[in-house]
């Protein structure tokens, strides 16, 4: 929506815009628990603060996460031990989470429709099915499809 907005401000019209979201919307609100926040934005608001005199402690371990030695001993530990995923939602939680992600789309939608209407193009929405849905996936796929909360999340919720 931000980057149509600002092509809007700069004059430029399209005939037809596609919308094809869903799954980083409803993955982003399994991830932080909430709906309506970016994918990762616990890593934004500490980076954000990472100059902040009473968080220098921060500031190293952020340059070094930032390393190669550190890529490389978190991969080695990944593929010993796997990743730590996240703890299963209660189906009120989950239920919680559907509903907003649902209504933040529902809003958006109606947003770009009153702004397409006024502007004279057409918008097409498209809800993206998850890779847990598809029958066949491929090796990348597989090798992050891992967790079962999520895998139980983004399945039961996915819209046909």
């Amino acid at each position: 929506m931000i980057l149509l907005f600002r092509e809007l401000q700069r004059g430029s019209r399209p005939d037809i815009l596609i919308f094809y979201d869903g799954y980083n919307d409803t993955f982003a609100a399994f991830q932080n628990r909430a709906a309506g926040m970016p994918q990762n934005e616990n890593k934004r608001i500490r980076e954000f603060n990472i100059l902040n005199r009473s968080r220098t402690r921060d500031f190293f371990w952020e340059v070094l996460k930032r390393s190669n030695l550190h890529n490389l001993m978190e991969g080695v530990h990944t593929k010993l031990f796997g990743t730590k995923p996240l703890p299963p939602l209660s189906p009120e939680m989950q239920n919680q989470l559907v509903v907003g992600v649902l209504k933040n789309y529902s809003m958006n939608k109606t947003i770009v429709e009153a702004v397409a209407e006024k502007m004279g193009f057409l918008p097409v929405f498209y809800w993206q099915p998850t890779p847990y849905t598809r029958t066949n996936r491929n090796d990348f796929e597989e090798s992050w499809l891992k967790d079962p909360a999520q895998e139980h999340f983004l399945t039961m919720y996915t819209l046909p």
